[in-house]
C-alpha cells in the first residue's frame, strides 16, 4: 500500500524548494466558440517543478525508418491547485517569459493529488 500522503508531502516539499511560478492566462471566445488570442484573461499562478519529458519522433522515408527525441516541457504540480484555477486543453502558460500551450492536464495515479501539466511552445505574440 502506498502512503499517498506522504508522496504528496515529498512534492510538496520539493515545489517550495525549487519549483516556478507560472502565470496562466485563458483566450476569450467569440461567439463561434473560436480562441481570440488577442483577448486574453488571467486565470492565475500555479507554483510547481518545470520538467521535459523525452518523446520519439518518427520518420518514414521508403525502407528507412529515422528516429529522433523530442523534448516536451511540462510542470509537476499539486493536483488541487490545477483544480481551483481549472485549467485546460488551449490555455496559455508563460515560464520565465516564454509561452507555452497548455496540451494535456494528466492525473498522476489517478490519486487526485499530483498533477503532470503538458506544454508546447508557442509563437502566438503575447
Amino acid at each position: 500500500m502506498v502512503n499517498t500522503k506522504f508522496e504528496v508531502y515529498k512534492i510538496q516539499r520539493e515545489i517550495k524548494r525549487s519549483g516556478v511560478d507560472v502565470e496562466f492566462y485563458r483566450p476569450s471566445e467569440n461567439d463561434y466558440g473560436e480562441k481570440d488570442y488577442n483577448n486574453i484573461v488571467s486565470i492565475g499562478s500555479i507554483r510547481g517543478l518545470y520538467h521535459e519529458i523525452n518523446t520519439h519522433v518518427s520518420l518514414q522515408t521508403g525502407e528507412i525508418t529515422q528516429y529522433r527525441t523530442k523534448k516536451e516541457p511540462a510542470i509537476l504540480s499539486i493536483w488541487n491547485d490545477v483544480n481551483l484555477h481549472n485549467l485546460r486543453t488551449g490555455d496559455i502558460a508563460i515560464v520565465n517569459g516564454k509561452n507555452f500551450l497548455v496540451t494535456k492536464v494528466a492525473n498522476i495515479q489517478e490519486w487526485n493529488l499530483i498533477a503532470d501539466i503538458n506544454l508546447e511552445v508557442q509563437d502566438i505574440g503575447l
